[in-house]
């Protein structure tokens, strides 16, 4: 206390002084004014009565140098409980900034008129700068509590203490009653001084016995049947605390509390309602089935079966209760249908390969929504494109489009073993080009082998086929040896000019030469159809 006196009365004669060396308004220089920050401190007294600087709150404001201060209590929760004391006011000074190096001893300690702040980063201990602020401190006294205890409206005792004091161990007890028991304070005394509070004695008197009656509600009606009691003991004349049961579906209705008789004839009955559940019903994409309402373990009525197009109902999941549990919603399961219907179409390019025909069409069974397994049918001349299968429409609407090419032929006419035509790229069922008639020296056209066919069927080699010329030439040399027996020469006078059939043997013999005898080891050649075949007969001199 006396600390805070004396520091009071310096605080006082500080701004006497200060004051006193103002200038006055009506002088000073009217230049603009210099701003400069002060800092608030407020600190909370300890329950021992002493101030910790260390858990102070320390506020920043700004005014102008040569001003008074603006420093406020502050009033959040944190301070709740407390009560400040005068705030003194003070003169804004300059900020100074001072390396520690550079101070004096006196300067150096803290002190309430000024605040030293060091600033950061430092690079060492005896540069770092030190901030000297203006400071207001405003100390906040804890207040005082009084709890009163009373016992039917008379005071027995009081207790005083500092805000968040504890509460002493010992507490006034009422006078003892022969009619009663001193059971509690009403309401419980805290721990601690928190406000000012007045306490009531609760007292209890002797007990007495009351039944609770345990009801449930009927399945089929809405009466009640007991199924369980129980005996309770609580003081005469207090209200009954009859509690219900968890019972699972059903809801305990609120209690009706009695006031306890001494001759032990109070009944309290607890009634419970069964819980009323819905079951509803997803089809997954079938018929509707209505939802349906129960009382908890109310037999479930009949669900008739849902219907979905492509599929077979197979139950419900969760497999259907027999009666009402809780509530449900139950998932109908399908089987997919093995018949779903589904239309297959083929479709051929047309000749001019502007695009495709139909030319038949199918019908194929499989399982809903799975895939068509559809293969391409067999079509002379056409080779299929690959097929787009789909997924098969549970109401039959499915359709598989088989698309085919036309097959792209070669077609070639050889006359023996040269090529006399060739066609490429000709389309199955295109016609078949006129290959025209082909020529072979020495023989007659007959026929083209295989027979030519009005289209284009398939790859095809036609053979020209031959029928040999009866008179094709050939010719016969005579060659006489010379007189001096040195060779053999041609003797054109001598030469035959004979026909045959081509490629049959020639049929050659030797013409009389006077003087001369035929060598008979010539041989027959076949009958060349450019009639170029000669067979040389020699003839020596008779001897």
């Amino acid at each position: 206390m006396r600390k805070n006196i004396f520091r009071a009365l310096f605080q006082i004669t500080l701004f006497i002084i200060l004051f006193s060396a103002c200038k006055n308004p009506l002088t000073a220089n009217k230049t603009e004014k210099e701003t400069a920050t002060y800092e608030v401190h407020h600190r909370r007294e300890k329950i021992d009565g002493s101030f910790d600087e260390s858990e102070e709150e320390i506020q920043i404001l700004t005014g102008y140098v040569g001003d008074m201060t603006n420093a406020q209590p502050l009033t959040t929760t944190l301070y709740n409980g407390f009560v400040p004391q005068y705030v003194w006011q003070k003169v804004i000074k300059k900020e100074k900034k001072v390396k520690l190096k550079d101070l004096d001893r006196e300067e150096e300690a803290q002190t309430d008129e000024e605040s030293q702040t060091e600033e950061e980063n430092a690079p060492n201990a005896e540069d770092e700068e030190i901030t000297i602020r203006t400071v207001v401190i405003i100390e906040y006294y804890r207040i005082k509590y009084k709890y009163t205890f009373k016992d039917r409206n008379s005071v027995i005792g009081e207790i005083e203490g500092k805000y968040q004091e504890p509460v002493p161990q010992e507490l006034p007890l009422p006078p003892l009653r022969e009619d009663a028991f001193f059971e509690a304070w009403e309401p419980s005394v805290p721990e601690t001084f928190e406000s000012n509070i007045t306490f009531n004695a609760v007292w209890r008197s002797s007990d007495a016995d009351y039944l609770v009656l345990h009801r449930k509600q009927n399945i089929n009606n809405d009466e009640y049947t007991t199924f369980d009691e129980e005996t309770k003991t609580a003081p005469a004349n207090r209200t009954t605390n009859a509690e219900a049961k968890n019972l699972t579906g059903f809801t305990a209705k609120p209690i009706t509390q009695r006031t306890i008789a001494e001759d032990g004839s109070t009944v309290v009955s607890v009634y419970y309602d069964r819980n009323v559940y819905t079951l509803t019903f997803n089809t997954a994409g079938g018929s509707e089935v209505e939802a349906v309402q129960g009382k908890y373990q109310a037999t479930v009525p009949s669900i008739t079966a849902p219907q979905k197009q492509g599929y077979t109902f197979n139950g419900w999941s969760p497999q259907l209760a027999e009666t009402f549990q809780d509530n449900v919603e139950y998932t109908a399961q399908w089987l997919a249908a093995t018949n779903t219907p589904y239309k297959v179409e083929y479709y051929l390019q047309k000749l001019d390969l502007t695009g495709y025909d139909k030319d038949d069409e199918e019908t194929f069974y499989g399982t809903s929504n799975a895939t068509t397994t559809v293969e391409a049918k067999s079509y002379t001349g056409f080779t299929a494109k690959d097929i787009n299968q789909t997924s098969i429409n549970v109401d039959g609407s499915s359709l598989v489009k088989v698309y085919y090419d036309r097959n792209s032929y070669t077609i070639k006419f050889m006359n023996e073993d040269e090529v006399y035509r060739t066609h490429t790229n000709l389309r199955y069922g295109a016609n078949l080009p006129n290959p025209g008639t082909p020529t072979r020296t020495g023989y007659t056209f007959n026929a083209w082998s295989p027979a030519l066919t009005e289209t284009v069927t398939t790859q095809t080699e036609y053979i020209a086929q031959w029928t040999p010329r009866t008179d094709t030439e050939y010719t016969v040399r005579a060659l006489l040896q010379r007189t001096d027996h040195s060779g053999y020469e041609v003797r054109a006078v001598l030469n035959q000019h004979l026909t045959g059939t081509t490629g049959e043997l020639t049929n050659a013999g030797p013409v009389d030469v006077d003087g001369y005898v035929a060598r008979m080891d010539f041989e027959q050649l076949p009958i060349a159809g450019d009639g170029s075949t000669v067979i040389d007969i020699y003839y020596d001199i008779a001897d």
